[in-house]
């Protein structure tokens, strides 16, 4: 029998039997542009204008609150229209969290960082201690001179810079930061928040810390 004289129904199944992976293919490269289309065209991610990231004991963390500050931040910084955004962003540490986690925060971090994602940490004693000899931080006065922002002196904390031997303002004390009031909670430990040597997002980052010790 010649195509011609199929019915309607035998030749859809005709077409169907020799044809449906080619349909599959054509399917899947169809839905695959939609896809990409939608994430690079229509709907793209936004870019991440400043990076907080918290690196403190998850049992005195307040999550509700965190993405409360990160909106408060957005709301504040973040000069509208645009697709950029804000990302505040606790990598859990502290006993309570298994190794697997600690872990991937270690690692999450660390890769953050050698990609330049980072640019305010917050971070306890321990963590503040450890990166300040490792070089992390850098001079808060120098950032205020070069972009013209001032943020207060009563909540700067004088350090020695590991690598000249010689006073700088490596971090802020955050418990001097109102905003931060109900981040860290069940805790009265220290507690600071220093901009990251590889940020890219210097200006901004000063302006985070005004904003956070209104």
């Amino acid at each position: 029998m010649t195509f011609d004289e199929m019915t309607f129904k035998e030749k859809v199944d005709h077409i169907w039997e020799y044809y449906k992976f080619h349909f599959a293919v054509a399917l899947g490269v169809l839905l695959l542009i939609g896809s990409l289309l939608n994430i690079y065209l229509i709907n793209p991610a936004p870019d991440i204008m400043l990076d907080l990231t918290i690196r403190v004991n998850s049992s005195f963390y307040n999550s509700d609150y965190g993405i409360e500050l990160q909106e408060m931040m957005i709301e504040e910084l973040v000069d509208y229209p645009t697709s950029q955004t804000i990302v505040v962003e606790l990598l859990e540490t502290g006993e309570q969290v298994s190794a697997q986690v600690m872990m991937a925060s270690e690692a999450k971090f660390m890769g953050k960082s050698e990609v330049q994602e980072l640019d305010l940490i917050l971070m306890d004693e321990e963590q503040f201690r450890l990166m300040l000899s490792q070089g992390f931080f850098l001079d808060i006065e120098d950032l205020e001179e070069e972009y013209g922002i001032e943020i207060p002196d009563d909540i700067k904390i004088i350090s020695t810079d590991p690598a000249t031997q010689e006073d700088m303002v490596s971090v802020v004390d955050a418990r001097k930061l109102p905003k931060i009031d109900d981040l860290i909670i069940h805790d009265e430990g220290n507690y600071y928040i220093g901009i990251f040597v590889r940020s890219q997002a210097r200006d901004k980052a000063l302006q985070a810390i005004n904003f956070l010790a209104e």
